[in-house]
């Protein structure tokens, strides 16, 4: 049994004026074209809304609890009226992003103020993930999209966004055992290595420490001998303050790190997706100048 909004509508207005010619000039309708309105809504669910006499028009008890609960319906179909531009234009909605260790250092803060200043109404859920763990969440829609770097990891299943390149490097203590040394290779895994996900490691490595919590990680580092392989970045203002240095190898090969945006190749994106996508391309763009200027 459906339930027509435009007669309820018409019911509440018969009802606020207490007068059917009135709530017919109200709605722009005729009185005899409203009467057959509440009449056919009373009949429909076998109920009595309305006392008709010579001294006008009166709600019978029944219609005073129906009444209640027609305002209610009418109010929250106003709302989802509401909610449904607002999503149509990427106002509100979820949306899920993954964002990898040293992404979300450099660039997290910056983009959920920018997001949640723009679209106070979007519910934005970060997680905080290696490169590996967020491509198979991105496979397996526990996020929406991933921004991450050390993309090396075959995704011809997903779309693959290039966003910008990061300068790798190799962190210390600033009286790290290592610092101001020539170095090559050999010398960096005579210490435990730190990084945001488990990388191949020669044999005879020291150790592997990993974590995706960089901020724990810059605290290890300047407390113990770890070898932090990570984008200067990352820790700007420790290396400002000269409490982190960066390691500079004979071999070194300055490859950049790439930063990427990656999402499924299937369906298109829900508007507050491609809202929060722009926002994440606008960014770098904004970045871009300097990164390259670091």
């Amino acid at each position: 049994m459906d339930v027509d909004l435009t007669k309820l509508r018409h019911v509440i207005a018969v009802a606020d004026c207490l007068s059917f010619s009135k709530a017919a000039r109200a709605l722009r309708l005729t009185q005899p074209a409203l009467s057959r309105s509440i009449a056919r809504t009373e009949q429909q669910f076998g109920v009595t809304i309305f006392e008709r006499g010579r001294s006008g028009v009166s709600i019978t008890g029944q219609g005073t609890t129906i009444l209640a609960e027609m305002r209610e319906l009418i109010a929250h179909a106003r709302e989802l009226e509401n909610n449904l531009r607002i999503y149509g234009r990427g106002e509100a909605g979820r949306v899920k992003l993954g964002v990898g260790p040293q992404p979300a250092s450099i660039f997290l803060a910056k983009l959920a103020a920018s997001v949640l200043n723009s679209r106070p109404r979007l519910d934005l859920q970060v997680e905080i993930r290696s490169s590996e763990q967020l491509l198979e969440d991105v496979r397996a829609d526990r996020v929406d999209a991933a921004l991450i770097t050390d993309f090396n990891m075959d995704a011809a299943d997903l779309m693959v966004e290039s966003l910008c390149n990061l300068d790798r490097g190799i962190l210390v203590r600033r009286d790290h055992p290592l610092a101001g040394q020539a170095l090559c290779a050999d010398d960096i895994y005579r210490f435990t290595v730190a990084c945001g996900s488990r990388i191949p490691m020669p044999s005879g490595h020291a150790g592997l420490f990993v974590c995706n919590n960089d901020h724990i990680v810059g605290e290890v580092v300047k407390q113990t001998d770890l070898v932090w392989f990570a984008s200067p970045k990352v820790v700007e203002s420790e290396i400002a303050q000269g409490h982190i240095v960066a390691l500079e190898l004979d071999e070194q090969a300055h490859e950049p790190l790439s930063a990427v945006l990656v999402r499924r190749s299937y369906g298109a994106p829900s508007p507050a997706l491609t809202f929060v996508i722009g926002e994440i391309k606008r960014l770098f763009e904004t970045v871009k100048p300097e990164i390259a200027a670091s």
